[in-house]
């Protein structure tokens, strides 16, 4: 590709099909175009891209041609019953999606970045499929709950751009987030020329700064929180103030989540009968409730009371004669792998809805207005995008010898992709690549042979492996590559490795939530990580 049509085309996704392991991935339909390859490999052409609408590079045939084929079903998304194809977000500039679906797993398709030499410091592989599955499961579960996603748990371009496509309103808590939202996604997508910026943006942060509500009014971004009166008198001193749509956010029963937040923010409930007519007195207007029961909730019974919290504000309201209230956003707290967030015993995504959609119900009850004037919304952040992550990390140093025992130094740490451990309560779990791999092609070899006798589902593997290669695993600590004694992702006393060697590379799943958002410079490190995106 000429210098200027790489500048022309730079900001186009350009999607592979077919994946070799053992060659560069090349498009299905190669021979039909004039290709020239980017420095990955991954074929593509450069008129392609010069039609109004971009080409699916989907098939389920061979003989099918580019650009009126459909996406396989696993990998189709309806909203609104129309299928959405991945073209319409392929704008974040210098990325490649890669389909691997040829491939068969993630892990494989790592080993083979790493053998071809594309990738030789660490790195992350986001799978998009998850991000769709648990798309279509959210709307199979709380189909009355409208998601807006936490952009501040992975503000990852592609990521958002692929929510926004499949019908997510977004819940930003910055200026910086607000602005990615309304301008950063295209002119497809951008909820600002869309005119979505009222009703798809939640400005979430219940303690603003002014320039940051400034610019939320200039945007027209007017649904926002309170959680006290200082911030209520804040908001009234603005010019444009009567624009803003006011929930006041709640105090929730957190005690059973991972993060609590409500020793930071929500008023309450007590408080509400007074908050409500401070507002009512500033000319603010309330129009809904909103509350967080903490990321990671351990009871499901939080969102019950919560509703019914809300419902009593609801009902306070319309005794003060204030205008009817008409939203509730029922904040986060929703698991979003089957890693076990907060360790066993923690409630799933369906136990947790089964739990709201009650909730609702209740809320529901001697209602007097229609229910369907009530719009719920939520804030889910890692139930979208924590299983879609694999970070892959190689051993650059090793201590230990041949002690029943090791130290290994990765290149990434908590400064890095793994911040989590120190600042979201995480307990990343480590597995050797190349017996993830041997795993693998065990199982594909004789699936029949899988039993409980023969297997045992050790912490470090992807899939089952035999008993006496599992055996092998010894306590083993896991350090980044700062000088800080902090940077520790493993313990001896809780993690289990097979032996490893310089230059083997480690695999950590499920790490898609509030990872390499916040990594930073230290220590002469960057940490800013490369990041490789791939449809299985």
């Amino acid at each position: 590709m000429e210098e200027r049509n790489v500048a022309q085309y730079h900001n186009q996704i350009a999607f592979a099909k077919n994946f070799d392991p053992n060659s560069k991935l090349k498009l299905q339909n190669e021979a039909s175009f004039n290709s020239s390859s980017n420095e990955d490999g991954a074929s593509f052409n450069d008129d392609a891209f010069l039609t109004e609408e971009l080409p699916q590079f989907y098939s389920d045939s061979e003989s099918s041609s580019v650009g009126s084929v459909t996406p396989p079903p696993n990998n189709a998304c309806q909203v609104g019953g129309k299928n959405l194809g991945f073209e319409t977000f392929v704008r974040n500039p210098g990325a490649e999606v890669f389909d691997i679906s040829g491939c068969g797993s993630v892990a494989k398709f790592i080993a083979s970045r790493i053998d071809d030499g594309h990738e030789t410091g660490s790195f992350l592989v986001t799978n998009l499929s998850p991000i769709i599955a648990q798309y279509q499961q959210w709307v199979r579960e709380l189909p009355m709950v409208q998601p807006f996603f936490a952009v501040k748990c992975n503000p990852d371009p592609v990521t958002v751009r692929l929510l926004a496509t499949m019908g997510c309103g977004f819940d930003c808590a910055t200026l910086g987030e607000m602005d990615m939202v309304l301008n950063g996604l295209g002119d497809e997508l951008s909820f600002g020329p869309r005119g979505l910026a009222s009703s798809s943006i939640i400005y979430s942060h219940p303690a603003k700064m002014v320039s940051h509500i400034e610019y939320a009014l200039a945007n027209n971004v007017v649904m926002t929180v309170f959680d006290g009166e200082d911030e209520l008198y804040k908001l009234a001193n603005l010019p444009g103030h009567e624009n803003f749509q006011v929930l006041l956010r709640l105090a929730t029963d957190d005690k059973h989540s991972i993060c609590r937040f409500s020793k930071k923010f929500g008023a309450d409930v007590r408080e509400a009968p007074h908050l409500l007519e401070v507002a009512r007195s500033l000319g603010l207007n309330v129009v809904g409730v909103h509350f967080h029961v903490g990321s990671g909730c351990g009871d499901g019974n939080a969102y019950v009371t919560a509703l019914k919290h809300a419902r009593w504000v609801f009902d306070v309201a319309d005794q003060l004669g204030m205008p009817p209230m008409r939203i509730v956003d029922l904040g986060g707290g929703f698991p979003g792998d089957t890693g076990g967030y907060g360790g066993p015993g923690m409630p799933t995504f369906q136990e947790l809805a089964a739990d709201i959609r009650a909730g609702i119900e209740m809320f529901g009850e001697g209602f007097t207005r229609p229910m369907e004037s009530i719009r719920f919304i939520a804030e889910p952040g890692r139930y979208f995008v924590s299983a879609a992550t694999t970070i892959a990390t190689m051993v650059y140093s090793r201590k230990g010898g041949q002690n029943p025992y090791q130290a290994l130094y990765v290149n990434d740490g908590v400064y890095g992709s793994f911040n989590n451990v120190v600042y979201d309560h995480a307990t990343p779990v480590p597995k050797k690549l190349s017996l993830v791999l041997a795993a693998e092609a065990a199982e594909r070899a004789a699936p029949e042979a899988r039993t409980a006798e023969a297997f045992v589902p050790e912490s470090h593997l992807m899939a089952p492996m035999p008993t006496s290669i599992a055996a092998e695993a010894i306590p083993t600590a896991i350090f980044g590559p700062t000088c800080d004694g902090l940077d520790q992702m493993c313990a001896l006393e809780t993690t289990v490795l097979p032996r490893c060697d310089v230059g083997d590379w480690i695999v950590w799943e499920n790490q898609g939530a509030y990872t390499h958002t916040a990594s930073f410079v230290f220590n002469g490190f960057t940490h800013v990580p490369k990041r490789t995106y791939c449809i299985l």
